[in-house]
């Protein structure tokens, strides 16, 4: 097990690289606004069912 635990910011950074994040299982939790952006394209995969909540969804 590795903990990596701050009062601060974490920043992961490869410029010339990737990250990746590979589990069993992945989770990924907020207290507040979490966001995902890309400067290219976005894909997003599910084998099985996929569930997108939220109390208002909006597309384009």
């Amino acid at each position: 097990t590795i903990a990596i635990t701050s009062d601060g910011d974490i920043t992961l950074s490869a410029a010339q690289g990737n990250i990746k994040l590979e589990a069993q299982n992945i989770e990924i939790k907020s207290a507040a606004e979490t966001k995902i952006k890309a400067d290219a394209g976005v894909d997003i995969q599910a084998s099985s069912t996929m569930n997108l909540k939220g109390q208002t969804i909006n597309l384009n």
